[in-house]
């Protein structure tokens, strides 16, 4: 065992280590959080990075002079460590280091979702060993903490893909604010490329279909009772082509041929893994909220792209800026009677064009002619193609950048 520690842990023996692509939006956060008592809990889908900002994590440790042997790292989705007790292997490493319990650890359990019960065992040492924890997975929250042994006891970090600003930071250009025409052509590029960072650097055409394959038949076959786990990729496949658009789960099961609580079950394992969201209309009445048909996006423009196979960019568009609203409370679209505002997010209403012509124009502006008087002030307007501002029907029109605004 102590090989395959050594093997997990290579700072013990002064050796380098892969640190991946800065997330310092996530980074910085983690290093507020270095010295309370709380464990940490980063989670997201697989392969959105979570491991490559451990390994950050450890190297400020490092950087800010911690002992290396006080950092341990310990991949719980490793076949050597199945079955084997946290509590234990952090003995282990005591003695193998001669470590004294007041001497404090930095504990990385990666992947947890793979060791039963493993929060138990994190609330026994939060509450009564030298040990600030840091724990990973590819579920939420609500699936990776059952029960109530953690309450009160952690910090939730969620990580997501590269946003535009960030995959513009990696392209490591400089962009002048006025050079419109570079940004557009970026954000084009982005629609297609998303923000999973190891494709976002290989492009690897086998990335994505691998993927969602790991993520059906590992994480959700592991988490949930799925008996037919390729249903649940024919239900991933239908909501691609229906993103932004209202849909009923009803239909969805006819097509499947699957029972409405059953695609509801399945989508649930989709959100609680990551690939999927779902946004409901606003509305003052509750039930209108939870009875009327949903939208869906998915949590990555490439991840979009590879599984709708095609580049629509009005639906990729919006699927995008979906994810920069995504977690905000009080957020919707708006439908009554046949006309739909595609956000409604912080008190502000917003329609999204990835491109804007004039005949385009006309035709969004007799929409907004038919929206009940007085039901908004403003409509800000998401396009690469900007015009002055408008007034219809006392509401004022706002042309955003889109480019800008997701940067």
């Amino acid at each position: 065992m102590n090989n395959i520690l050594y093997l997990f842990n290579p700072w013990w023996e002064g050796k380098k280590f892969f640190t991946g692509i800065a997330r310092e939006k996530y980074l910085a956060e983690i290093k507020k959080n270095l010295d309370n008592k709380q464990a940490l809990l980063v989670v997201g889908s697989r392969r959105v990075g979570k491991t490559v900002l451990i390994h950050q994590a450890i190297q400020f440790l490092l950087d800010r002079k911690e002992k290396p042997e006080k950092i341990v790292y310990l991949p719980l989705d490793h076949p050597s460590l199945q079955g084997r007790k946290i509590l234990d292997l952090l003995r282990e490493v005591r003695e193998l280091h001669g470590l004294a319990m007041f001497e404090k650890i930095f504990l990385f359990l990666d992947e947890v979702q793979f060791l039963p019960d493993w929060e138990q065992e994190v609330k026994a040492l939060v509450d009564f060993e030298k040990v600030k924890i840091f724990v990973s997975g590819s579920a939420t929250t609500k699936i990776l903490s059952r029960g109530t042994f953690l309450t009160g006891r952690t910090l939730t970090f969620v990580i997501k893909p590269f946003d535009f600003r960030e995959f513009l930071q990696f392209q490591n250009k400089v962009i002048e604010k006025t050079d419109q025409a570079l940004k557009n052509s970026l954000l084009k590029k982005f629609l297609q490329v998303g923000g999973y960072p190891e494709y976002v650097q290989t492009q690897n055409p086998l990335y994505f279909s691998d993927l969602i394959t790991n993520v059906i038949n590992k994480d959700i076959a592991n988490l949930f009772p799925v008996k037919n786990p390729g249903l649940v990729l024919q239900l991933l496949n239908l909501l691609a082509d229906r993103v932004g658009t209202q849909t009923s789960l009803t239909k969805l099961g006819a097509v499947l041929d699957l029972t409405k609580d059953t695609v509801k079950d399945y989508i649930y394992y989709l959100s609680s893994t990551f690939l999927v969201s779902e946004l409901g209309k606003y509305s003052s009445s509750r039930n209108a909220t939870v009875y009327s048909p949903k939208k869906f996006y998915l949590l990555d423009a490439g991840l979009l792209f590879n599984l709708s196979g095609k580049l629509n960019l009005g639906t990729a568009t919006e699927n995008l800026v979906f994810q920069k609203f995504a977690g905000l409370p009080k957020t919707g679209f708006y439908f009554e009677n046949q006309k739909e505002i595609d956000f409604l997010a912080n008190g502000q209403a917003y329609e999204v064009k990835y491109e804007l012509s004039d005949l385009g124009w006309e035709k969004l502006a007799g929409q907004i002619k038919k929206l009940p008087a007085g039901k908004f002030e403003k409509i800000t307007v998401l396009t690469t193609t900007l015009r002055k501002k408008e007034t219809v029907n006392g509401i004022k029109i706002d042309f955003v950048s889109l480019a800008d605004f997701l940067s």
